[in-house]
């Protein structure tokens, strides 16, 4: 049976979390094993601008989760003709929750299918006006270098844009609705190839240079989370801002671990623990926001840019 995935959004456009076999979720499928290190903006022996890198290597996309606000309350119906829009196919699971237990489930409905060609699957849910698309993988996959098998869907943006062109064709579909608002969250992992906190350190180097400082004696794990918002062109009225948050971690994984939380088998290849470095990063309308999305699909694009940028230069999503 497919995972189902379902975000609880708040604000819109920042996901806590997902349904998946039947349980609530983290957003990644890993933890850390240590407690999270205290980030200190003034005073600390180590400087992250210090630690200069010879070269980053791509994200890989864990997963992806776009989410619009609606006017009306989502059927089930409704979904599955979606559903048949945007994949070429009827779902290959359906969840409902049962009655009694209706008030409290995360959704109203889920839906999911392998995607023809991925090493992921696609599933729909709605709670009330919320409609929530997630893409996550079903596979494992190598990272560039060969360092670790975990799952990810694939290499970003390539992957991205994939499910980014699946949306598109949702928002063709519902073209003459206005949305209340939309976000889109995508979830990015670099493992790095030294099995110490300084090498994990350094890999964040070129994203938070000059930002971030860390006490790199008494701390275990790093994370960082910043928003910076900047105004939409794709919003009404003018000077209508998108949020631009992102959560920066590095810890220790255990892609062993995560392999059988998601139902997979690991291979002896497999290693059981290793450091990562983790982008989470989210962009939508602020919760506050009321008016009019001029264009549902220039939106869209417009925070995927904001995606594509923040992965590539760091929070502020421009060259330092």
């Amino acid at each position: 049976m497919l995972a189902l995935a379902l975000a609880d959004v708040y604000p819109l456009g920042y996901c806590r979390g997902y349904w998946a076999k039947g349980r609530w979720s983290s957003p990644m499928s890993w933890r850390a094993s240590h407690e999270v290190g205290l980030v200190q903006h003034a005073e600390s022996r180590t400087d992250l601008a210090k630690n200069p890198m010879s070269g980053t290597k791509p994200w890989l996309l864990v997963n992806a989760v776009a989410t619009a606000k609606r006017a009306t309350i989502t059927t089930r119906e409704q979904g599955e003709d979606w559903f048949r829009t945007v994949v070429g196919q009827p779902p290959a699971t359906t969840y409902v929750p049962p009655e009694d237990q209706a008030d409290q489930a995360p959704m109203d409905f889920g839906l999911s299918a392998l995607l023809p060609g991925e090493d992921a699957a696609l599933a729909l849910s709605a709670r009330r006006e919320t409609v929530q698309w997630a893409m996550y993988p079903t596979a494992t996959v190598s990272d560039v270098d060969s360092v670790a098998r975990f799952p990810a869907i694939g290499e970003f943006p390539p992957v991205l844009d994939r499910f980014a062109t699946a949306m598109r064709r949702w928002l063709a579909a519902i073209s003459t609705e206005p949305l209340k608002g939309m976000g889109i969250r995508a979830v990015l992992a670099q493992v790095v190839e030294g099995d110490s906190q300084n090498d994990a350190l350094a890999l964040f180097a070129r994203y938070l240079k000059g930002m971030v400082v860390i006490d790199e004696k008494n701390s275990c794990d790093f994370q960082y989370h910043i928003n910076f918002p900047c105004e939409s062109s794709s919003l009404e009225p003018a000077r209508s801002q998108l949020n631009r948050l992102s959560l920066w971690r590095i810890g220790i994984v255990s892609p062993r671990a995560a392999l059988l939380a998601a139902g997979l088998v690991p291979d002896e290849e497999t290693p059981d623990r290793l450091f990562a470095a983790t982008a989470e990063i989210h962009v939508g309308t602020q919760p506050s926001w009321s008016g009019t999305i001029k264009d549902t699909v220039a939106l869209l694009d417009e925070m995927l840019a904001h995606v594509r940028a923040i992965a590539e230069h760091g929070p502020k999503g421009t060259k330092s």
